[in-house]
């Protein structure tokens, strides 16, 4: 039987969760068979669902709008501006962001909310 554990992210809502497991998914089919992987990315693009396929994003894209910074790691929108007006995502001068530091924000965010390991005596 299996242990049912809590979702690490309460906040999540359920759309949030199941895109999670979603791209969970999509990521071992990519492992086992990428050619029929790129085949259903492409069906579920045909039918304008552009969400599922991670966007390729390189390193060197260094200035970029939230939206943009935000559909790259998979994260909500409406998030990244309420952390950047809080000044957990620093803004470039010009009003730009970088991916680099919306990465970092949410993984110091991921880490901070992750629950803490059971302990061992």
């Amino acid at each position: 039987m299996i242990k049912q554990r809590k979702w690490p992210n309460a906040n999540d809502t359920a759309l949030q969760r199941r895109t999670q497991i979603a791209h969970s998914y999509r990521a071992v089919l990519m492992d086992v068979a990428p050619e029929r992987c790129a085949v259903l990315d492409r069906a579920a693009e045909a039918l304008g669902e552009n969400w599922i396929a991670p966007a390729l994003v390189t390193d060197d894209a260094e200035k970029m709008t939230l939206t943009q910074c935000a559909k790259a790691v998979g994260a909500k929108a409406g998030t990244l501006w309420q952390w950047a007006n809080r000044g957990v995502v620093p803004r470039n001068p010009d009003g730009s962001f970088t991916l680099t530091d919306v990465q970092r924000a949410l993984s110091e965010r991921t880490r901070r909310d992750a629950p803490e390991p059971p302990r061992v005596a």
